[in-house]
């Protein structure tokens, strides 16, 4: 009911009211948990996921800490990178010697457990990349037996990673490490859209000695993240040159979000003005994403699945432009890119009914249509949104207006 009363009139609220009610009610569409909680009361925080990187300054790094704690209390869930230089870096030319990441992972604990939602603290899912020179006390954070100087259990831990990492790891080779300050260039082509620019400047970077300080075995390094991610739970692998090299965005992305769901692009704040600007000023951004899923197992039709696709994307586009926004540049940001993420749950559920596994090639097929059927709907209730109300105002900044579809750019090894 609190979806449908603002944006429509008289018979058209009732109608979608009774169209929410039969979908939730059906079990048809799950709504993410800060629509359950906030939908109907004076709480209009309704961001389910948000993302952020800071730049290598102490005002950038503490301004993380600020939007993490504001987003907290907003309901997101958070993830991001604390883009800083490694132990032992200089400051203030050479004055002054940097403490590291670890500190700033401490505070950020700190901050989002702060404040409570529904009960529980908050969470957050830091990303940290395998060249990182601090690649291997980071790894092992999470770890219980490590020592309590080397023991950041307050967070979760993403390891990117890329092609090239993984050739080095399979054929047992070493790889050089780099962060933002020693090498900005070559750390920002990581984050690039061509894989193959990051690799050539990476090799002009090993290929001169002098300036490489220090190499780790790329296979030790990988067997340690999959341990971690056993031993912990918490520990994940990303691949950070495909999520970049296979999206609508023309920016960098940086990390994912608390649960490795969604990606969106992401600037680091240097004034805490720019925050809480109102103008579309460009110095920095936080990613944000509002969820939906469509039960799978429960959908009977492709009429049905169109239907709940469109009310997914409805319920997002209306809660994004019913939220509060704590911090006033977020909803710029927010308003102006309108991201959406829509899962699928009961896949197992349905996989079972249809006597289809994951193990068989009948079973990946099947799930690879119904990915594709998922997405199809999807664009679809998309494109009828924006003849509705107007596309997204940045859909300028996406691949989609120049005829991108992900047909285009996939990992042709799914094949």
């Amino acid at each position: 009911m609190a979806l449908a009363e603002s944006r429509f009139k008289d018979e058209e609220k009732v109608q979608h009211a009774k169209d929410w009610y039969d979908v939730f009610s059906n079990n048809l569409l799950n709504a993410p948990t800060p629509n359950f909680i906030n939908l109907g009361t004076n709480l209009n925080g309704y961001a389910s996921c948000a993302i952020y990187t800071t730049n290598d300054s102490a005002k950038s790094l503490a301004i993380g800490d600020h939007i993490a704690y504001t987003m907290t209390c907003m309901s997101a869930g958070m993830g991001g990178m604390v883009k800083t230089r490694s132990e032992g870096s200089p400051i203030r030319n050479g004055a002054v010697k940097h403490s590291g990441k670890l500190p700033y992972y401490r505070s950020l604990v700190g901050a989002i457990n702060a404040n409570k939602q529904a009960g529980r603290g908050g969470a957050c899912t830091t990303y940290y990349n395998a060249f990182d020179p601090q690649v291997e006390t980071i790894m092992r954070l999470k770890n219980q037996r490590s020592t309590d100087s080397k023991k950041i259990r307050g967070l979760d831990y993403a390891f990117c990673q890329n092609k090239l990492f993984a050739r080095k790891a399979a054929m047992n080779e070493d790889i050089a490490v780099f962060d933002c300050y020693s090498e900005p260039e070559l750390f920002e082509a990581m984050y690039g859209k061509d894989p193959l620019v990051f690799e050539s400047m990476y090799e002009e970077y090993v290929n001169n000695h002098a300036k490489v300080k220090k190499f780790i075995n790329a296979r030790s390094l990988l067997l340690q993240a999959f341990d971690e991610a056993f031993e912990t739970g918490r520990h994940y692998l990303f691949q950070i040159d495909e999520a970049n090299r296979h999206n609508p965005f023309k920016e960098s992305v940086y990390s994912s979000n608390l649960c490795l769901e969604y990606i969106s692009p992401t600037k680091g704040y240097d004034d805490m003005r720019d925050l809480y600007s109102i103008e579309d000023h460009g110095r920095g951004e936080i990613g944000l994403c509002s969820l939906a899923a469509i039960n799978v197992a429960n959908i009977r039709n492709d009429a049905e699945y169109k239907k709940v696709a469109y009310l997914a994307l409805l319920m997002i586009d209306i809660c994004i432009h019913k939220n509060e926004w704590s911090l006033p540049h977020l909803g710029v940001t927010a308003l102006s890119r309108l991201n959406a993420g829509v899962g699928m749950v009961g896949l197992a559920h349905l996989m079972a009914k249809e006597d289809k596994k994951y193990s068989s090639q009948e079973g990946r097929d099947f799930v690879h249509e119904l990915a594709e059927t998922h997405a199809w709907h999807l664009y679809n209730a998309s494109l009828e949104l924006g003849k509705k109300y107007g596309n997204a105002p940045w859909m300028h900044k996406t691949l989609w207006p120049d005829g991108w579809l992900p047909l285009d750019t996939y990992n042709k090894n799914v094949d």
